[in-house]
């Protein structure tokens, strides 16, 4: 049976950098590194009749970043931020820890050696020795820790994660999935560019546009001398590329020029957007044309309130769909059983407090006001 690991190590915030450790235990420091972080020492609680001060908090945070950060030793201002931000998660998850050993020694769970030796063997690897003086650990310490870890593991398995296991069905992933597609929203992305036209003379730059949608549909061509000709005139050979919209706008300007008529024709560059990016306006001629199709011309009122015609050109049109159910329960499986065992653990450590009679008003001890566990010097 697969069993459920909780994250029983801190999380660590992936925008920052590596963490160094502080001057109490620095190795190998830069040699002109003269920065010290200094530990306000005091008893934080006890539990158990087992009393937690900072520096135990300290050396669980070290052993963590010491075995998933190894190269941590280079910057102590960041080690510094870590153990600020979180040295009272990790005194919580000590005290929670040490409520479940003392429950488990109460119920007399035992650990197989099988299970320790396995386990260390996959966390310190074949040179355990190397490895336990680089954490500076000694190997009934390392013991103990693998052990308490075991011990946590297994009863959280039972008090928390089998409870959540009976209560994420197929039924309750079916109806996750149900409620997401419920909730989806299509988001296509759209790819495409506009032709414009614009000017005070309103008849001619409608002239202007009704020959430009004319070229795009291959019913005018522009010859090579730059003249206008009818794509049915013998002495034109059809090209099979049709115009792209800035060289149509140059074309269209000279003929705006030759006529002496006041409007300007512009191309715009791609657009690369989602459907919640793009103006109702785009959108509203965007949804009825299929890739690589010309709208026809298309009056718009600009947000300065002048009139234009338009011209869109759709180049790729992505469809957004919701996930399919395989693809989707496997992820809700997760993300169910991880809430569910959440809120499982949490009536657990509920009920080993009440049992054990530990609160946080006699058992977390009160800690001077303005407190500063730790300096950077």
């Amino acid at each position: 049976m697969k069993r459920f690991q909780f994250l029983t190590c801190l999380l660590l915030n992936a925008t920052l950098p590596l963490f160094a450790e502080g001057s109490f235990t620095t190795q190998n420091p830069p040699q002109n590194e003269t920065h010290h972080i200094v530990l306000n020492n005091r008893p934080l609680a006890k539990v158990h009749g087992k009393t937690f001060s900072l520096i135990d908090v300290v050396k669980k945070m070290d052993l963590f970043i010491q075995t998933n950060y190894p190269k941590v030793y280079e910057d102590k201002m960041a080690l510094f931020q870590f153990y600020q931000g979180n040295w009272q998660g990790q005194l919580n998850e000590m005290i929670e820890n040490e409520l479940i050993l003392t429950d488990a020694e109460l119920k007399e769970v035992e650990l197989s050696e099988g299970d320790i030796r396995q386990e260390m063997n996959e966390r310190y690897g074949p040179n355990i020795f190397a490895k336990l003086d680089s954490l500076n650990l000694t190997l009934e310490e390392a013991k103990e820790i693998v052990s308490n870890e075991l011990i946590v593991r297994q009863m959280l398995w039972y008090r928390a994660y089998s409870k959540a296991k009976q209560q994420v069905t197929p039924e309750t992933i079916k109806q996750a999935y149900v409620m997401h597609l419920d909730q989806f929203n299509a988001n296509d992305s759209w790819k495409y560019e506009v032709l414009t036209v614009r000017g005070d003379d309103d008849n001619a730059a409608q002239e202007l546009a009704t020959l430009a949608s004319d070229i795009l549909t291959g019913e005018k061509q522009f010859s090579n001398e730059g003249a206008l000709i009818a794509s049915t005139d013998e002495n034109f050979a059809l090209t099979q590329e049709k115009m792209d919209l800035k060289s149509l706008a140059v074309q269209l300007n000279e003929e705006a020029k030759a006529k002496d008529v006041k409007v300007v024709a512009s191309a715009s560059s791609d657009y690369n957007l989602e459907s919640n990016k793009v103006s109702q306006e785009h959108l509203q001629v965007l949804t009825t044309l299929n890739e690589g199709d010309y709208s026809q011309p298309i009056e718009q009122i600009t947000r300065r309130g002048t009139k234009v015609i338009r011209i869109f050109h759709l180049k790729d049109h992505q469809v957004s769909l919701p996930e399919k159910f395989d693809q989707f329960s496997t992820k809700a499986q997760d993300q169910l059983m991880n809430e569910e065992a959440g809120k499982e653990k949490e009536c657990y450590i509920q009920k080993l407090k009440e049992k054990f009679y530990f609160t946080s008003d006699d058992q977390i001890f009160e800690l001077p006001k303005n407190y500063e566990p730790f300096a950077f010097i």
